[in-house]
């Protein structure tokens, strides 16, 4: 990512989007992507922009699939963070940090299911 260097401020935009597939009969292997009866795949990404606006990259992608509508509210807080799905943010938060030097400031942003505060992200 030399051109994130370069920049000197980064915006690290995360966001997860569903695809969803329900109607495709000859597609296997498909979880649930919401409450419903929906079928697809959920793809978290973490896309680098420079200060002004400018693309530079991708800087994660990862890919998962549901087994289940919904869990048990109460069985999901006993689990550990790591195990628990609203872990990708922090885990994109670090491979996002892992790419740059400390003279690149990289300032995080996520729509209001980020929530890093509430799954104990340290702010600096």
């Amino acid at each position: 990512m030399s051109r994130g260097h370069q920049a000197g401020v980064v915006l690290a935009i995360q966001d997860t989007t569903d695809f969803e597939f329900t109607s495709h009969r000859q597609t296997q292997g498909l979880g649930y992507i919401n409450q419903t009866q929906q079928q697809g795949i959920k793809v978290h990404s973490c896309l680098a922009v420079s200060g002004d606006g400018e693309p530079l990259g991708l800087l994660s992608q990862s890919c998962w699939v549901r087994s289940q509508r919904s869990g048990k509210r109460e069985q999901r807080r006993k689990l550990p963070i790591e195990q628990k799905e609203s872990y990708r943010w922090l885990k994109t938060t670090a491979v996002a940090e892992a790419g740059f030097e400390f003279e690149v400031q990289v300032i995080h942003i996520g729509d209001r299911e980020a929530n890093w505060q509430g799954i104990g992200i340290l702010h600096h």
